[in-house]
């Protein structure tokens, strides 16, 4: 069974369709028609992008606990990052009873694992379980960092009853370090964001509660932890959310979303060497008509690029779009946002045959050319709970010029009722090792429609392309 909870806000939303029965072709995706388009069988291609998929993976097939109980739960890819030669995955399974005897709260089951990806795309070594319950499932609110030397995980977690940031670190051949506890709040944790400055880790996490949430920045060492008095809030007004960052060297960008306007825009806040930041509260990086949301960002060698989702008034038959803005190297957004996503003249999401659209940016990355956009996008067709899904990858340019062929589809699938048999999509993540390639991440789930999320199948999987 699917829960809400486990999913972006943008993903819930109306269409129609019939349902794919489970793939059961040898090509790797969620179809039925024996292609590799990731389209479900007989429905009409809905992108025409110029990657070509070169390989397509899997990475694990976790199943839930054998101990005669009933789970319900998943897999869920959390960050993908290159490290020269090489990407490493970091990846959750999450399980819980659907029921629970007492009335009280089911207990979870959690294993964060971290996966080297060679650059063929396929999966070698994985790491033993990190410690600790991640606080949220969400990928953007995980961390996974390249020092040169080793890895650092960093993740808000729950443990006795607090919610809090802890920095776990990985070495280059997935043995695991000793776990530092990285904040003592007063309010909860409800996730966090890490880039690597060059002698330190630069960290934006979010503070959550029935009071408002705050983004806030630190500085921390891999092996020490905090910097003194680098602890200082990016926005000091509005309920702020979804921080994302992206380091140029030394100093460190942060996105987010604020209402401190009246509804969510896209805010940047740009932290030097020091930890002082540019603005106190943030710039916002464009006028938006409607709520902007789920930011990302890159930095592009001279400035930054972001990306976001901006949501559409219900009844309209807009759904959501990706917009794009530029920030330049000393903190000052352009005048200026374009729309990435949707493309006219496409036959899929966001043109007139299919209006009920949404687009969400999963991840962005620079790939010393251009920027690498993966994410998840959806349509509706006029039923409540059925709706169809491609996780995408995209090229944008240095200016916001995406791909004139549009998205590309790495995986698709369709589904008639988020309640009964079918297959969804969950939160892709992508990067890249050179110019022209990209990889990406994502889950698959088959769930059969049975009480309790009975034989349902998780599969997460990797995928390699190229282009010219």
């Amino acid at each position: 069974m699917l829960k809400a909870n486990l999913i972006p806000w943008s993903l819930v939303l109306a269409c129609t369709s019939s349902t794919p029965a489970p793939d059961d072709d040898a090509d790797g995706d969620s179809d039925t028609d024996g292609d590799a388009d990731g389209d479900p069988g007989g429905e009409p291609e809905r992108s025409f992008g110029d990657w070509t998929i070169e390989s397509r993976n899997v990475v694990a097939e976790p199943t839930a606990p054998d101990d005669g109980n009933e789970y319900c739960g998943g897999v869920y890819a959390l960050s993908l990052v290159p490290n020269g030669s090489e990407l490493g995955l970091l990846w959750s399974e999450s399980w819980y009873r659907p029921s629970y005897p007492t009335g009280d709260p089911p207990p979870r089951i959690e294993n964060v694992r971290l996966t080297r990806i060679d650059a063929d795309g396929t999966a070698s070594d994985t790491s033993d379980a990190l410690s600790g319950v991640p606080v949220s499932l969400d990928s953007r609110l995980h961390s996974l960092v390249w020092n040169g030397d080793a890895w650092s995980v960093v993740q808000a977690i729950e443990r006795d009853g607090e919610r809090e940031v802890y920095l776990q670190p990985v070495e280059a051949d997935l043995s695991i370090g000793s776990e530092v506890r990285l904040t003592r709040s007063d309010v909860p944790i409800a996730g966090a964001s890490a880039a690597w400055l060059g002698d330190a880790l630069g960290i934006a996490y979010l503070t959550s509660s029935d009071s408002g949430s705050t983004v806030w920045y630190m500085r921390a060492d891999p092996a020490a932890g905090v910097e003194e008095g680098s602890v200082r809030p990016l926005a000091t007004t509005g309920t702020s959310h979804y921080p994302a960052v992206a380091a140029d060297g030394g100093r460190l960008g942060a996105v987010f979303s604020d209402d401190r306007e009246g509804q969510d825009d896209v805010f940047f806040g740009l932290v030097d060497e020091s930890g002082e930041a540019a603005d106190p509260d943030g710039v916002k990086v464009a006028a938006t008509a409607s709520a902007s949301t789920d930011p990302v960002v890159a930095w592009m060698g001279t400035e930054f690029a972001v990306l976001w989702t901006e949501a559409h008034a219900k009844g309209t038959g807009e759904g959501a779009t990706a917009r794009f803005g530029l920030v330049s190297d000393d903190g000052v957004p352009a005048e200026t946002s374009d729309v990435v996503l949707p493309f006219a003249g496409e036959t899929g999401p966001g043109t007139a045959d299919h209006p009920s659209a949404y687009h969400w940016p999963a991840s962005l990355s620079w790939t010393g050319e251009d920027l690498l956009l993966v994410g998840l996008r959806g349509e509706g067709r006029g039923g409540y709970f059925t709706h169809a899904m491609d996780v995408f990858v995209l090229g944008v340019d240095a200016s916001g010029a995406p791909d004139a062929d549009g998205p590309t589809t790495v995986d698709g699938a369709l589904h008639e009722d988020s309640w009964a048999e079918g297959t969804e999509l969950r939160y892709p993540v992508g990067a890249s090792l050179s110019a022209g390639e990209a990889f990406v991440a994502w889950t698959e789930h088959v769930q059969t429609g049975e009480a309790n999320c009975r034989g349902d199948r998780w599969t997460l999987r990797v995928a390699r392309l190229t282009r010219e």
